[in-house]
């Protein structure tokens, strides 16, 4: 029987409230739009780490699911992962400490690095059990 923890969606959110509105009235005003670009962008995934699934739970053949937020720090590494909701709180134990191990790009603003908050939807599945969730899965 195989088990794998599933990312299912990464979702950014800028740190800074009205980022999006200052973005616009700097490239309306810039001289070059693409080097605009260039310098802004999201954070994103450089290295993950898989949560381990709990033992406990595979014995039981538990499956479920934990979303965690996190703030993407200038340097790339995350501070502050909370469990914003879990099937159980092993699971959500789980999801965080693997979590706190990953290291992103963080999203730039005008060629600067910035810090971001960010959520993360994980599935724990056992292998040949049917899905219960009911959402279509993806990975990463």
């Amino acid at each position: 029987m195989r088990t794998y923890p599933t990312l299912v969606a990464i979702g950014i959110l800028a740190a800074c409230g009205s980022v999006a509105a200052a973005e616009r009235n700097v490239l309306q005003g810039a001289a070059n739009p693409h080097e605009y670009q260039l310098n802004n962008y999201d954070t994103y995934v450089l290295e993950s780490v898989s949560p381990k699934y709990p033992q406990s739970m595979l014995e039981q053949n538990r499956e479920g699911s934990v979303t965690l937020r996190a703030t993407v720090q200038e340097n790339g590494t995350i501070c502050n992962v909370r469990v914003i909701a879990a099937t159980t709180e092993i699971f959500g134990e789980a999801a965080q400490n693997a979590f706190a191990q990953w290291l992103f790009e963080p999203g730039k603003r005008h060629g600067i690095s910035i810090r971001q908050d960010i959520t993360l939807d994980i599935d724990f599945r056992i292998d040949g059990l049917p899905s219960r969730s009911g959402r279509q899965l993806a990975s990463l």
